[in-house]
């Protein structure tokens, strides 16, 4: 994971917390957190120690984060972007499928990254409209308003 994908994100939620009163208590959470996904749908091979392995794809990553939701503490699932732009799929339907895989995955928010803008804006306005899902974007300010073009940060 690289830090300066998460930044953003870290950013966000800790300058929210700095702002809460402290509370008297403490609760264990699980964060399952991925990012540069590059729409990756389907598994590949590849080789761990010698072994020809198959990993990845999306319906492996649904199955787990839904598995692991299932594990008495309830995680929160984040994503930090960079779901667009590596397969043919998300270049054929502009970022559009891994919208729909998202839907199916459940995050309880979504980090825009920088490859969400490889097909423009306003395409990405239109995928994102379709997300049933938090989309978060502390950073990014609509030139004409000054305004977030995406709510800047979640409280769960």
């Amino acid at each position: 994971m690289r830090l300066s994908r998460l930044l953003p994100v870290l950013i966000c939620w800790l300058s929210l917390a700095a702002s809460l009163p402290a509370a008297d208590h403490t609760a264990q959470i699980t964060i399952l957190h991925w990012n540069d996904f590059h729409a990756q749908n389907l598994p590949f091979t590849t080789t761990v120690e010698g072994v020809k392995v198959r990993v990845g794809g999306a319906a492996y990553l649904a199955g787990l984060v839904d598995s692991l939701r299932r594990t008495g503490i309830g995680p929160i699932a984040l994503d930090a972007g960079d779901q667009f732009t590596g397969t043919p799929i998300s270049s054929i339907t502009r970022g559009e499928s891994q919208i729909r895989i998202l839907n199916l995955i459940r995050p309880d928010a979504f980090q825009i990254g920088n490859h969400e803008f490889d097909y423009g804006w306003p395409i990405l306005q239109a995928d994102l409209s379709q997300a049933n899902f938090p989309v978060l974007a502390c950073n990014l300010l609509d030139s004409a308003t000054g305004k977030p073009v995406e709510q800047p940060y979640l409280i769960l």
